[in-house]
């Protein structure tokens, strides 16, 4: 029955033959042996993927109604160091961009019983493969299994593997990105006494802001990508995949400070700080969707371009010492690119201006 159902929705939503955009990954891999449909996956009651949001629910674990299917799973024997994996609906090509990512948890006794609230941690990624012109290259596009080593450090146990892909074709605004996800019950034979780490808790490992999952893609200057949760373990030289060059991104605001220049015995003061910046739809989508924002009494730059700001009092207006009127303050933000390299025109301006205009009191009042 569970195969009939997906056999229809893969049919149903696959435009071209060996492709699928809405998948779920029922095989699992071992030592390049594919095992059968379902048979040491969790099967599960989504019955159409992809998951958006919802963040925060115990199914992001292992999928919508998991943990009933868990008792009629099998339990896969595997020795640390062996090769295993997974394989998506019917041999479907993965299009959609993204990372893919597997994390592992550690059963307290049978992996029968257990439902995956203790800890996680990540064993295998696969992220870009590289940055340019046309885009960003994925590793995991026109793929339909997904192999990796087991570590070698694994301590012996009875585990969950989860894989996970996200795609980030929608990931421009909180909540668009997409995840494809699935576990698989495992037992590791192994001598190893290693610690593995850092570790996290599903749900919990994503908030939906992270770097690496609020993603607006559609950008050719895009030089580096950060990967969602933690390092991968064991050591790990660290989550963000880069390309040669620039190490920054062109997004973000400015803030220009409060100015209290001195005219003569006078003081001015501004009321309010001035907040002036660009942003590209990126930045404007992540400033909408944060759940708070704070303006910075100094300038703040979110990328490797560099931002000068130099305050100016207006010559129009003259203060004499003791009397009371407004002046205007000019304030310039000069933007160096750093050697940045992008073929959008105008996105990035030389020269940002705010103009704002403050009461002027006599100092002692």
């Amino acid at each position: 029955m569970r195969f009939q159902v997906h056999l229809a929705v893969a049919f149903s939503l696959s435009s071209i033959p060996g492709t699928l955009g809405h998948y779920f990954f029922p095989y699992f891999i071992h030592n390049g042996n594919v095992t059968e449909y379902y048979e040491y996956v969790r099967e599960d009651t989504q019955g159409y993927m992809p998951w958006k949001g919802n963040y925060n629910n115990d199914d992001f674990r292992c999928n919508t109604g998991s943990f009933q299917y868990a008792s009629q799973t099998d339990v896969n024997k595997v020795k640390a160091g062996d090769q295993i994996g997974f394989g998506t609906d019917f041999g479907a090509l993965i299009e959609h961009p993204g990372p893919m990512q597997v994390y592992l948890s550690k059963a307290p006794g049978d992996v029968h019983d257990y439902d995956g609230s203790g800890d996680w941690f990540k064993i295998w990624e696969l992220g870009p493969t590289s940055f340019g012109n046309d885009g960003i290259q994925w590793g995991v596009t026109g793929r339909s299994d997904f192999t990796f080593t087991l570590p070698k450090e694994t301590p012996a146990g009875q585990y969950l593997v989860r894989i996970e892909h996200i795609a980030l074709h929608g990931a421009g605004e909180f909540g668009g990105a997409e995840f494809y996800f699935n576990c698989a019950q495992i037992e590791v034979e192994s001598d190893s006494t290693e610690t593995p780490g850092p570790v996290v808790k599903i749900p919990g490992v994503y908030t939906g802001y992270e770097p690496g999952i609020l993603f607006y893609m559609y950008r050719d200057y895009w030089r580096n990508y950060t990967m969602p949760g933690p390092n991968v373990w064991p050591l790990s030289i660290g989550s963000s995949i880069y390309a040669e060059g620039v190490t920054g991104t062109p997004t973000g605001t400015w803030s220009a400070p409060a100015v209290t220049p001195m005219i003569g015995s006078a003081t001015a003061t501004s009321s309010s700080q001035v907040q002036s910046g660009y942003s590209t739809p990126l930045a404007a989508s992540q400033r909408a969707q944060s759940p708070s924002s704070s303006v910075s009494a100094m300038p703040v730059v979110t990328s490797e371009a560099a931002a000068e700001t130099t305050p100016a009092l207006s010559s129009s207006t003259q203060i004499i010492d003791g009397s009371c009127g407004t002046v205007t303050i000019t304030t310039t933000t000069t933007v160096s690119e750093d050697s940045l390299t992008t073929t959008a025109s105008g996105c990035i301006p030389d020269r940002i201006t705010t103009t704002t205009t403050v009461t002027v009191f006599p100092t002692g009042n």
